[in-house]
């Protein structure tokens, strides 16, 4: 008879050691059998055993060594084995394994393994590999004198097969605690029950359980984002683009003018795991200055049996009333006596999202809107005395473009994995992974706004109430106000792509090389963006604010907010198409050389070439109210417009109930007739980056006596970068590139104390960075002579670097518990910002003339401290039941400056940096009926330093909770429903970091999603 190992195993040690002993007892007077101990001892067999607690390595070295085990468990608790790769004999093997931990291992002439100094009636754990009988045990009891009385020896065998197995959230939890106290640097980890059973719709969603962790909800309006849900994430204090990302052991891309990684386009159920690794190692991949998130599908030979996973849900949203699809399926397998595996994973879904907003746009000065000042006043449009009244020390600020948002998407999505392991040797493993995911997405943004734009020249309210700074009430004349009717339909693709091959070889019984070849490609097209600009004549309006909305009242006749009557002028219809790629080609070598000695225990050295290409295309065809074919149409606007119910909680009785939407296709069709819109390039806002990285780095691990271990390295990166793209004056356009490269040093050193069985205390010094986004770096450069102005990307921008300094006490006081605390500090160079500097620019005639060109540019340094807390137990009382908390409190140095005044300081922290977020999830599992609540919240953080018109942008605290719920009809079958965003909570903004200056709110409502899942 045989079983599996006890991952968690909840016993009395003298029960433990009973059952032990007797079931050997038992079993020895059925099964003996011998083994041949020189060939037990000296065979030279391959191993591949990560460092970790003792006893978990110990049970996965019995079973790579054939080798039955007992383990003296009060001895063995609160120990951390060595990392062990690589071909060894069974003696050497163990020994560098327990190097440095203070155990001492005898491998017996039957094939058992056993730890010295096991004590009489002490706790144990028992560990038996197939083939070999547990009759030796029996043996073993009477060299170690193990004795029990005949009662004990019946209790013992009855309550052996009793094991307490724990599982669901609790074992998701313990894994991740595991993982964390078994690194020698500073990480935080999920694993498949968390990021499976977590009610997320992504990667980014189940992140943000991680202490440091929180996620960028989308704004409305944005067609390219999610519409929502979470796409990306800022750790510790810093945004994505920060943040590095690999799947598999490769970088991933990601579309768009940024570096950060959009998790939105992946399925969380097709993941086994996921690492966040806070403090780096030399052997990490840079571009990560704030750390690396590392994703991993699911390998066939990790498991020793087939898995088949079917899960079948129905996700209705309270905004959208309607019930959409939504499938999963994977399916792990061993071949060949265990040789061979596969693993297939397909997420399919379709499903709509629709999300409601009140918006603002932004708060400018009044006096932006006025036009030429002294021409207005010599009109008699305004006084001196009256622009003083809201100028100067006297500045009234407004909000620029009220209006009322409603955003539609229909998002099939599809996402497959494929992995194929072949273990053609004992000393050859190759992996083959695959990954597809697509998107399809149709939808529409309907906007209805009421803009104090300027465009024509606006006045000043002759009622005008304000409060402070702040307008309050006022109406604008109807020389320059009107009503504005906005459609954008669009289509748009995504894809990603990633396909590796790699291969694990053990050269020598000391040198190992894991050698990996990988290609992967990301695209969002938009095949299709069409918007259609529809006005009213011009009309008086009266806007108020009243709390967090701005209500607006037309005050000319005729004229009424809601009337699609109303709307008489069709002003434009356009298309602008675009599409973003990203492609890059990896190679990578990393060797492990398997020291004998007692201080380095290994090193590790590698390179890796990577040839990444990212380009942007933008398309356009406009037609304006003065083109032919909108001078011709002579038919009824009204008669294209179609009045949709609107709400946003919260909003006052008089605020409008209804928005006006557009009958897309119908309109230009009828319009544009025999002259379809023809998109064609916009030379000056295309641009290409092609970067060529080349990386080589050499660590080792150490332990120092039986307590201290860590890695200290050092990585070099040489980064060659050739950008193209258009210039342009009013001159005309001409082709430009340019060529930059730069070199770095990165050092790193981490270093684990294991003060007590219990205390663990960890410190790290490395040096990271992350390159400029590709915008800032693209050549393109548009100049105005005539005004000598102009505006440019900067190609010769360095890397954000990052000197980096954590510390950590973590207390493991109980089974699956945990109390952690770390410190971390930034030390950031080269931010980038904004700048205006005249240059001396020919013009077409050779001439040099100075122009004004704003840029961006190596800023200055800032720093970002802050503090990580966490803690997780299970209930003494109630074991099916626990807690999990984590909080972080973050600050930063930053400052932030106007484009073209030094001086003027507009934000004093970093964009996405939360002071505090914290995470708290209550849960219970008794493997039949399951249950948790997940809560999460972050406090106000600057969104965008300088958004419309230079002005910063500000997101609102926000708090989510989220439910599941689980219930096991038997032991393949289970209901589940998850509901995010119980309590229906907002996204609101603010801008000028003063929160009654409301930028908007958006509402994305409640999502329901209630499923079965059958497994085998």
């Amino acid at each position: 008879m045989q079983y599996a190992p006890l991952k968690y195993a909840s016993e009395n040690g003298e029960r433990r050691l009973l059952r032990c002993a007797v079931f050997a007892l038992l079993l020895a007077i059925c099964t003996p059998c011998l083994a041949d101990k020189e060939k037990i001892q000296h065979e030279i067999i391959p191993f591949n055993i990560p460092q970790q607690r003792a006893d978990t390595a110990l049970i996965q070295f019995a079973e790579q060594a054939n080798l039955t085990l007992i383990v003296p468990f009060e001895e063995v608790r609160g120990k951390m084995a060595n990392r062990l790769v690589g071909r060894y004999s069974k003696e050497v093997a163990v020994r560098l394994l327990l190097a440095g931990t203070g155990l001492h291992a005898v491998i017996g002439d039957e094939g058992q393994l056993s730890i010295s100094g096991m004590p009489l009636g002490g706790e144990s754990n028992m560990h038996k590999r197939s083939k070999l009988s547990l009759g030796i045990l029996a043996a073993l009891g009477s060299y170690f004198g193990a004795q029990a009385s005949n009662a004990q020896t019946e209790t013992a065998s009855q309550q052996f097969v009793e094991e307490v197995v724990v599982t669901g959230v609790r074992a998701s939890l313990s894994k991740a605690l595991d993982m964390k106290r078994n690194s020698d640097n500073f990480e935080d980890a999920l694993v498949a029950e968390d990021i499976g059973k977590f009610p997320d719709l992504n990667l980014a969603e189940a992140l943000q359980r991680i202490p440091g962790v929180t996620v960028n909800r989308t704004e409305g309006g944005d067609q390219s984002s999610a519409v929502g849900e979470a796409a990306s994430i800022n750790l510790r204090g810093l945004d994505s683009d920060f943040t590095a990302v690999t799947i598999n052991g490769t970088k991933a891309v990601t579309p768009g003018r940024e570096r950060g990684f959009s998790f939105n386009q992946l399925a969380s159920e097709l993941f086994s795991g996921a690492v966040v690794s806070k403090s780096l190692t030399a052997k990490d991949d840079e571009g990560g200055l704030a750390g690396t998130v590392k994703l991993s599908t699911y390998k066939p030979l990790e498991h020793s049996e087939k898995i088949l996973n079917i899960g079948v849900q129905g996700v209705y949203g309270d905004l959208t009333e309607s019930v959409e699809p939504k499938f999963t399926a994977l399916y792990v397998d061993q071949l060949n006596d265990g040789k061979v595996g596969v693993t297939l994973g397909l997420v399919y879904s379709d499903t709509e999202k629709v999300e409601y907003g009140a918006d603002t746009s932004v708060w400018v000065p009044l006096e932006f809107s006025l036009g030429n000042i002294e021409d207005r006043i010599a009109n008699g449009d305004f006084t001196q005395e009256q622009f003083d009244s809201i100028s100067g020390e006297n500045i009234l600020f407004i909000p620029r473009d009220p209006r009322n948002l409603a955003n539609r998407r229909q998002n099939e999505r599809i996402n497959t994995t494929f992995t194929l392991q072949a273990e053609l040797s004992d000393s050859v493993v190759l992996t083959l992974d695959g990954i597809y995911a697509g998107t399809d997405q149709t939808g529409e943004q309907i906007r209805n706004d009421y803009p104090i734009e300027g465009f024509p020249p606006t006045g000043i309210p002759a009622d005008l109430a304000r409060d402070g700074e702040r307008f309050v009430s006022g109406t604008f004349p109807e020389s320059s106000q009107f009503m504005r009717v906005l459609g954008y339909d669009y289509g748009v693709d995504t894809s990603l792509y990633q396909l590796n091959v790699s291969a694990d070889i053990q050269l020598t019984d000391s040198l190992s090389l894991n050698a990996l070849v990988g290609t992967t490609s990301a695209e969002e097209d938009f095949y299709s963006w069409t918007d259609i600009d529809i006005r009213s004549a011009n009309t008086a309006i009266f806007y108020e604010v009243l709390g967090d909305f701005v209500n607006f009242t037309a005050q000319t006749d005729g004229i009424t907010v809601g009337d699609v009557n109303s709307y008489t002028v069709l002003q434009q219809i356009r298309a602008r198409p675009t599409l973003d790629e990203d492609d890059q080609d990896t190679v990578k070598l990393d060797f492990s050389y398997q020291a004998d000695g007692s201080l380095f225990q290994s090193i590790d050295f590698g390179l890796s070439y990577s040839a990444r290409t990212k380009g942007f295309s933008s398309f356009e065809d406009r037609r304006r109210s003065s083109s032919a074919e909108l001078m011709a149409f002579t038919g009824n606007i009204a008669d294209y417009l179609v009045v949709n119910d609107f709400e946003v909680g919260g909003a006052p009785a008089a605020y409008p109930g209804d928005i006006i939407s557009i009958e897309y296709d119908r309109l230009v069709d009828d319009v544009l007739g025999g002259n379809p819109l023809s998109p064609s390039l916009k030379a000056t806002a295309s641009y290409e980056v092609d970067e060529d990285i080349l990386a080589a780095y050499v660590m080792t691990d150490f332990v120092v006596g039986e307590s201290v271990s860590g890695n200290i390295g050092v990585r070099y990166v040489s980064t060659d970068q050739a950008s193209s793209g258009t210039a342009s004056s009013d001159e005309g356009e001409f082709p430009v590139s340019l060529d930059s490269s730069y070199n770095e040093l990165l050092p790193s050193l981490n270093l684990k104390w294991n003060a007590t069985d219990e205390l663990v205390v960890r410190a790290a010094v490395y040096k990271s960075l992350t390159r400029p986004n590709l915008s800032a770096i693209a050549p393109a450069i548009s100049v105005n002579f005539g005004t000598g102005t102009g505006r440019a990307g900067n190609p010769d921008i360095d890397p954000f670097t990052a000197t980096n300094y954590d510390l950590g006490v973590e207390w493991y006081f109980a089974e699956d518990s945990a109390f952690t605390v770390a410190y971390f500090r930034k030390d950031l160079n080269g931010l980038i910002e904004n700048a205006t500097i005249d240059q001396q620019i020919e013009n077409s005639d050779g001439v040099p003339q100075t122009v004004s060109v704003t840029s961006p540019i190596n800023g200055e340094s800032a720093e970002v401290s802050g503090w990580e807390l966490g803690f997780t137990t299970p209930f003494g009382f109630f074991p099916e039941a626990g807690i999990a908390v984590n909080a972080t409190f973050t600050d930063s140095s930053a400052e932030f400056v106007s484009e073209t005044d030094a001086n003027d300081l507009i934000a004093s922290q970093l964009e996405g940096l939360s002071d505090t977020s914290y995470n708290a999830i209550l849960y219970y599992d008794n493997q039949i009926v399951s249950a948790k609540l997940a809560y999460n919240w972050r406090s106000d953080y600057l969104a965008v330093a300088s958004s419309s018109k230079g002005q910063p942008r500000y997101r609102d605290e926000y708090g989510q909770l989220d439910f599941s719920a689980g219930y096991a009809v038997n032991d393949n079958i289970d209901v589940r429903l998850d509901i995010l965003n119980i309590t229906d909570e907002q996204l609101r903004s603010y801008t000028h970091d003063d929160k009654l200056r409301i930028k908007g709110l958006l509402e994305t409502g409640t999502t329901f999603q209630l499923g079965i899942n059958y497994s085998f």
